[in-house]
C-alpha cells in the first residue's frame, strides 16, 4: 500500500491538479467576465495541502522503519538470552 501511495496516488493526485491549474489559467487569457482567480487559488492550496500531507505520511513511514528495526534488535537479543539460559 505504502509503494502504492508513493509511485501512484499522490503523484497522479498532484499532476491532475497542476493540468486544472494549467486549464484555469489558459481560460482565464481567454474568456472575460470570469473570475477564476478563486478557483486558481483553492487548486493552489490543494496542491500545498497535498504535498504537507505527503511529508507528513513519508516522515510517519520513516518513523514506523525505526520503530520495526530497533522492534527486531530487542527480540534477537531476547532470543539470544533464552537460548544462552537454555544452554546454559
Amino acid at each position: 500500500m505504502n509503494k502504492v501511495l508513493k509511485q501512484v496516488v499522490v503523484p497522479v493526485c498532484g499532476k491532475t491538479l497542476e493540468d486544472l491549474q494549467l486549464v484555469i489559467t489558459k481560460l482565464k487569457s481567454r474568456v472575460r467576465n470570469i473570475e477564476l482567480d478563486d478557483m486558481n487559488e483553492l487548486i493552489n492550496n490543494q496542491i500545498s495541502h497535498l504535498n504537507e500531507v505527503y511529508n507528513e505520511f513519508d516522515r510517519h513511514q520513516e518513523e514506523l522503519k525505526s520503530i520495526c528495526y530497533k522492534q527486531n534488535e530487542a527480540i534477537e537479543i531476547a532470543m539470544n538470552n533464552m537460548l544462552h539460559l537454555i544452554n546454559g
